[in-house]
């Protein structure tokens, strides 16, 4: 709660720096509604202490984690609106970037942002650093009453597992966590293994368990003599565009500035990994709803898989979680309904180096669309993939879940190092 308050002083500066700086009655609008819901602190700072008065010396926990469940709960709309407010203003902001792009072509003038705009932009980036800064302790707080709503140790499968000397035995005395914690499968929420003794037939159990997508890519690979064993080889072969259509982006004319800094996603290879990126929310460049109309045709849905094939980042992939559009360099397989989009998400990315294959550049990696779509790879029946996709996607969710924790642990070891010896306030 000090924390907060802290936070609550600093947003009340910038804010004033905005409202000087915001010309239209719209952004002034979204400054006053961000600066009215800090002020709703004091309900929830006067609930606060009301909890400290009732409950600080209580005794029952049962009681006690009754009382901080409701005490959190009473913060997330308070995020939620603050979240929201700040969407607004990042909209608000960029409408202005636009409207001065478009007062300076009118001129006859080269679109540059002003000081002024650059002042607007970095008042908003301290808004958000600020709330974010705000909501850390109550997203490690959610977190732990999600995963112990009892306030009391128990296992969760994914997270933790009390071992006993018979099961470290069993696992032949390793100590690697994951073959205690398990991991829960998203279909049906059963973990790893019942989810293989229940779905998968006795003759496609593998002989022992392998890591990730790379033990499915070392059994596809098509270059293989015999890839993937007796099971594999009766997948039937099929074109890439089998697996749904395929379109390559286009990039909107830059010299038409009602195109850009909307609110729609707009994919480049920079904004892909080779890693194991899965969906792709946030975009360098983003586009207006007026360029998504205008392309239609080059406009892929949500789940479609994105695919570099037209430059050095060859190989880099994601998946679209919205409409969106791509530039020329990707091409995106918009998956039918015959086929699962998480299982061609992984068949791509391990049959890369086989599409490199096709590669008819000379300085620069290219493989077109009509060489791209026209690549067989071999596929089973849409029942086996949802099986395959739903273990690799549990294990990569679980990985992602992880960096996510991690990032959040660094950022709290920053923000203790701060207030320790930067801001001098070491406890005692």
């Amino acid at each position: 709660m000090e924390r907060l308050v802290e936070n609550k002083a600093r947003v009340e500066p910038i804010s004033a720096q905005l409202l000087e700086v915001l010309d239209d009655a719209a952004g002034k609008q979204a400054v006053t509604e961000l600066v009215k819901q800090w002020a709703s602190l004091n309900k929830l700072q006067a609930r606060y202490e009301q909890y400290l008065t009732k409950h600080s010396g209580e005794k029952a926990v049962d009681l006690k984690n009754k009382a901080q469940h409701q005490l959190r709960e009473g913060f997330d709309p308070f995020f939620t609106a603050l979240h929201e407010g700040l969407r607004q203003l990042d909209k608000t902001v960029r409408q202005h970037e636009k409207r001065q792009a478009e007062q300076a072509q009118a001129d006859g003038k080269r679109p540059a942002t002003d000081r002024k705009t650059k002042a607007l932009k970095n008042a908003l980036e301290e808004l958000h650093k600020e709330t974010k800064n705000a909501e850390i302790f109550y997203q490690h707080i959610r977190w732990l009453q999600e995963r112990f709503p009892r306030a009391e140790y128990g296992n969760v499968t994914g997270l933790c597992k009390l071992a006993r000397p018979s099961d470290v035995k069993e696992q032949e005395y390793s100590l690697n966590p994951g073959r205690y914690v398990g991991v829960v499968i998203e279909e049906d929420g059963k973990t790893e293994e019942e989810f293989i003794e229940q779905i998968l037939q006795p003759e496609r159990r593998p002989r022992a368990a392998k890591s990730r997508s790379s033990s499915f890519g070392e059994h596809h690979r098509q270059e293989c003599p015999n890839p993937g064993g007796r099971a594999m080889t009766k997948w039937a072969s099929k074109r890439i565009k089998e697996l749904g259509p395929v379109i390559t982006g286009k990039t909107p004319p830059k010299n038409e500035p009602h195109y850009f800094d909307g609110e729609e996603l707009f994919v480049s290879p920079k904004d892909l990994e080779w890693d194991d990126q899965l969906f792709v929310t946030e975009t360098e460049t983003r586009v207006s709803r007026k360029a998504l109309d205008k392309f239609r045709n080059q406009v892929i849905p949500k789940n479609s898989i994105m695919f570099t094939s037209l430059s050095f980042g060859f190989g880099k992939m994601g998946i679209a979680s919205c409409a969106s559009l791509t530039n020329q360099q990707i091409n995106s397989v918009l998956v039918n309904k015959e086929n699962d989009f998480r299982f061609v998400y992984y068949l791509l990315k391990v049959c890369t180096p086989f599409i490199f294959a096709y590669n008819s550049g000379i300085d620069t990696p290219i493989v077109p669309k009509s060489v791209f779509e026209r690549i067989e790879l071999r596929c089973p029946e849409v029942g086996v993939q949802k099986k395959i996709a739903a273990v690799l996607w549990a294990y990569d969710k679980m990985i992602e879940n992880n960096e996510r924790r991690i990032a959040l642990l660094e950022q709290l070891a920053e923000e203790i190092y701060r207030e320790w010896f930067v801001r001098l306030r070491f406890p005692g």
